[in-house]
């Protein structure tokens, strides 16, 4: 039984706009500070792999880290990336709800809330297979394994090649 209290944090009615670096771009956005346990290092060097070339990758609540983030996607030659600043409870919600995907690199999480604010968008997820987060998701996300840059790239491209699955994968979440 998953007990949420009040649920996400984030209010999905009262989305506001995108901010203006992601403002017309197609996105995948991943959520979290600079830890070692975000798992950041592999995620960049990865992103950098599989992103398609029409796409950007944004990160947001990084804070005071998006400086650290920054640096780690130049050193794996992510061209398009975005470190956003601040965002507020509307702008990260518009932000949720329209990106393409959730990428959650993560390798350890309390509980993992972007995964479930996601959920709660509708907005698929590219997720860990970690504990907490696999069974928060369940099936409302396609996991691989955090420390296998090739079973990140099955993922990513299973999630791009596979129409029917992304839909599935949207509505599973909110159902969820």
């Amino acid at each position: 039984v998953l007990c949420t209290g009040l649920g996400p944090g984030l209010d999905f009615s009262q989305a506001g706009s995108l901010p203006p670096e992601l403002d017309g771009k197609r996105f995948y956005l991943a959520v979290g500070i600079y830890k070692r346990h975000k798992n950041w290092d592999f995620l960049l060097e990865n992103m950098a792999k599989v992103l398609p070339d029409d796409a950007w990758f944004a990160a947001a609540g990084t804070g005071k880290s998006n400086e650290t983030i920054t640096e780690l996607a130049r050193k794996h030659g992510l061209r398009r990336f975005i470190a956003l600043p601040h965002l507020d409870e509307a702008s990260m919600a518009a932000t949720c709800m329209a990106a393409e995907a959730l990428v959650h690199a993560s390798c350890a999480e309390g509980f993992g809330l972007p995964v479930l604010e996601a959920m709660s968008a509708g907005t698929p997820i590219i997720l860990a297979d970690r504990a907490p987060m696999r069974e928060i998701a369940r099936d409302s996300a396609l996991l691989f394994d955090p420390e296998d840059g090739a079973d990140f790239a099955r993922a990513f491209k299973q999630f791009l090649t596979d129409t029917d699955e992304r839909a599935r994968l949207c509505e599973n979440g909110k159902r969820r």
